[in-house]
Formats: C-alpha cells, sequence, structure tokens
C-alpha cells in the first residue's frame, strides 16, 4: 500500500516557507482546482515513521518522508501577528498561481501532524539518521497551540488522542519546559476517570468502560487511545502510580470495546460475513458500522496492547 501511495506525492512547494517538499495533490471538485491537505500528508508521514521503526530503522522510504515532513512543517504558522494564531497549520492548500490557502478545517489534522512530526522525530533520532533540528520547535509550537486551544472548550469531556500521543512523543525528546502540557495530560484523565462507568452498580455490567453519556466504541476507543498516550507520558516523567490508574482505565475501556466486534457467530446474519469479521459495531446494543469506529478501535487495541508489552519488559511493578 505504502508504495503505491507514495507514487502519488509529487515536488510542491511549502505555503509559508519558500521551500520545496513533497505532498499529495488531488483534485477538488468545488473549487476546481488541485488541493493538498494537511491531515493526509500528516497519516501518510506518520506511517512512513512507522514503517522505518518496524522494520528496524529501513532506510526505503526516509527521503520521502524527510520531504513529506518538509512540507509539513512549511504549513505552520510561525510568527506573530496576522489573522493565523501562531503554531496553528494551513489545513488546505489550494494550487494555483498565487498559491492560495483556504479556510478549511478538519478535525484532528492540526493534532495529526504534530504527532507525525514528533513521531518521525523519534525514529530519525533513534536510528540516527539526519534531520532538521528546527523540526522540534515545529512539533512544540504545534502542541503548545493545540493545548491552548483545548482548554478553552465548553466540552465537560472531550479528548484529542493524536495531541495526547503528541505530547508523549514530544516528552521523548524537547527540552523545553513540558509542564503545561503534563498537567493538561493528566486533566484529560482525571476527566476520563470522572465520565467513565467503572462500576456496574447491579445495572447493565456489559456498559461498563464506556463513558457515561455515549456508548459508542467510538469514544471509548479515543478515550482509551488518549488514556493510553497520558500513560507514557506519566511514565516518562516517572510518576508510576498515577499511570498506573490510568492504564487500568484503559483497560476497562478495551474490555468494553471488544464486546462490540463482529466474530463469525454475530456476522453470519450478514450478507458478507467475511468481509466484516473483525469491525466494530457502533456499541454493544446499535449494529451499525463506520469505518472510524474500527479505526479508533484498532489505534486504542494496538496502544494498549503495547503498553503491556512494555510493563512486562520492563518488569514494572504497581
Amino acid at each position: 500500500t505504502i508504495a503505491f501511495i507514495i507514487k502519488k506525492f509529487v515536488a510542491c512547494k511549502t505555503p509559508y516557507e519558500d521551500e520545496m517538499g513533497k505532498c499529495l495533490i488531488m483534485q477538488d471538485d468545488e473549487e476546481e482546482k488541485e488541493v493538498s491537505l494537511l491531515g493526509l500528508n500528516s497519516a501518510m508521514l506518520l506511517a512512513l515513521a512507522e514503517f522505518t521503526d518496524a522494520t528496524g530503522g529501513n532506510k526505503k522510504y526516509v527521503k520521502q518522508a524527510y520531504e513529506i515532513a518538509q512540507w509539513i512543517a512549511g504549513c505552520q504558522h510561525t510568527s506573530k501577528g496576522g489573522d493565523n494564531p501562531r503554531g496553528s497549520f494551513a489545513q488546505k492548500v489550494i494550487f494555483d498561481p498565487l498559491g492560495a490557502v483556504d479556510e478549511f478545517t478538519e478535525p484532528y489534522a492540526e493534532s495529526r501532524a504534530v504527532f507525525a512530526m514528533a513521531r518521525f522525530i523519534n525514529v530519525m533520532e533513534k536510528y540516527h539518521f539526519t534531520f532538521r533540528q528546527e523540526w522540534k520547535d515545529i512539533a512544540y509550537g504545534g502542541i503548545k497551540y493545540l493545548v491552548k486551544e483545548a482548554e478553552k472548550s465548553t466540552d465537560d469531556y472531550s479528548t484529542d488522542p493524536f495531541l495526547l500521543h503528541s505530547i508523549a512523543e514530544l516528552s521523548m525528546f524537547h527540552t523545553a519546559d513540558l509542564q503545561p502540557f503534563l498537567e493538561y495530560s493528566v486533566r484529560c484523565s482525571e476527566l476520563a476517570s470522572k465520565y467513565q462507568i467503572r462500576q456496574s452498580n447491579g445495572k447493565r455490567t456489559d456498559f461498563v468502560g464506556s463513558l457515561v453519556d455515549d456508548s459508542s466504541v467510538t469514544a471509548s476507543g479515543a478515550m482509551s487511545d488518549g488514556l493510553c498516550a497520558v500513560f507514557k507520558t506519566l511514565l516518562l516523567h516517572d510518576r508510576k502510580e498515577e499511570a498506573h490508574d490510568v492504564l487500568n482505565g484503559a483497560l476497562l475501556s478495551v474490555a468494553y470495546q471488544l464486546q462490540s466486534q463482529y466474530h463469525p457467530e454475530s456476522a453470519m446474519y450478514l450478507a458478507d460475513p467475511s468481509r466484516i469479521i473483525g469491525g466494530m459495531h457502533q456499541s454493544p446494543d446499535h449494529l451499525d458500522m463506520a469505518i472510524h469506529d474500527s479505526q479508533h478501535n484498532l489505534n486504542s487495541f494496538l496502544c494498549v496492547a503495547s503498553a503491556l508489552e512494555y510493563t512486562a519488559r520492563s518488569r514494572i511493578t504497581w
């Protein structure tokens, strides 16, 4: 899949810096122009970083990843003043003679961008590959902006797992003051604890692990994925007891999520059982399924499994 998609990336100028990188250009039918989306390019950079790490430092796609990272870095507003906050990103670039930037916004696009940058930097450092040191400041500035924006939210509980993963990755390499980011991560975990059903009280034991006001596995998947990221951050800051409680919350959520996975005995009644097995339906009592239901849950399953492997390998005792 990577080999096929990477061929679609072409040389393109960054919107705010007079540099060239690589990005995926697509046709926007509404604009009737060619555009490139921050979220889509960030997802590809993250995939290339994970491929490099999973293959033990294989350099096959490092050059392409470097060029995509350069384009993403050039999408960030790095100066004060103007209409755009410092640290935010252009999320849609229109390729016309003026190189316009659209006001288009996409959920998670900016947090996915800083997560991809931070993860890519860590993989490059792990295998002693060359990268631009200023990209660390791109990741830091993006997280600083996103944390400030998140703290303005009036929602009782909302979580952005990509932002929480960004903070965990940043904690591994940045020497600047990370205390505000750590405090934000802890607040997210405290809110999760407040709004997560952790005991049945004799009612609906199958809903233990879900959120009080949202029984969807998508919401639970985003929560457990975010909690898993907070777990990593807390361990990096030597706050083991808090990390243990956070991991327990993530495990409760995963147990709830797994109830909504299609198995042969539930898929056999559908039109194409072999295609649906392994997917996630909306909740234990709602059989609708969307692709993002499975994506959020898969992310959380992989992260929690990695966390459990790490605790066992490091012989961490609670």
